[in-house]
C-alpha cells in the first residue's frame, strides 16, 4: 500500500508539473506591437502600415548611390544586401506615391525623379517626381536614367 501511495503521489507530482509548464508556456505567447510610419525597422523606415500594424512596406533608408535606368534599377534592388535584409525590390507605382506622400517622415529625397516597377505601354515604365509642386506621375522609356529608392515588405 505504501508502494502505490508513493507511485500516486509521484504521479500527481507529474501531472502538476505538466500543469504548470503548459501554463507558463501559454503565458509567454507574445502579441506583435503594431508598427508606425516613420519607425525605423526591417532595414529601413516604415512608410505604409495595414489595418492590423503588423505588415506593411519598408524603405531604404536612402536612394541607391547612382541614378540608372529601369533594368539595371530592378538589378540593383534585387542584389540589394543591406542591413542584414536581401528581399529589396523597386516599389510599385501605387507605393511609389505613398512613399511620394510620406516622403517627409523617411527623408532622404532628392526633388527628382524615382522609378517605380509598374510597366507602362510599350517599353515604357513609370515614374514619379519627389518635388514640391503635387503629385506627377508618368511613363518613361525605360532606358532614362532616374533615381532609385528600394523598399520591401514586412
Amino acid at each position: 500500500m505504501k508502494l502505490f501511495a508513493k507511485t500516486g503521489i509521484a504521479k500527481l507530482w507529474i501531472i502538476f508539473m505538466l500543469i504548470s509548464l503548459s501554463m507558463v508556456s501559454v503565458s509567454a505567447v507574445t502579441y506583435a506591437v503594431p508598427h508606425k510610419i516613420g519607425e525605423k525597422f526591417g532595414g529601413g523606415i516604415v512608410f505604409y502600415v495595414d489595418g492590423t500594424g503588423e505588415h506593411g512596406l519598408i524603405s531604404a533608408a536612402s536612394d541607391l548611390d547612382l541614378s540608372m535606368d529601369w533594368d539595371r534599377a530592378k538589378i540593383e534592388c534585387k542584389n540589394l544586401k543591406t542591413n542584414g535584409f536581401i528581399d529589396w525590390r523597386l516599389p510599385t507605382r501605387a507605393e511609389l506615391n505613398q512613399l511620394y506622400i510620406n516622403k517627409a517622415v523617411v527623408g532622404g529625397f532628392t526633388d527628382l525623379i524615382y522609378w517605380s516597377s509598374t510597366e507602362g505601354k510599350a517599353n515604357r515604365v513609370w515614374f514619379q517626381y519627389f518635388d514640391n509642386s503635387g503629385v506627377q506621375s508618368g511613363d518613361f522609356s525605360r532606358s532614362s536614367i532616374i533615381r532609385v529608392r528600394p523598399v520591401r515588405d514586412f
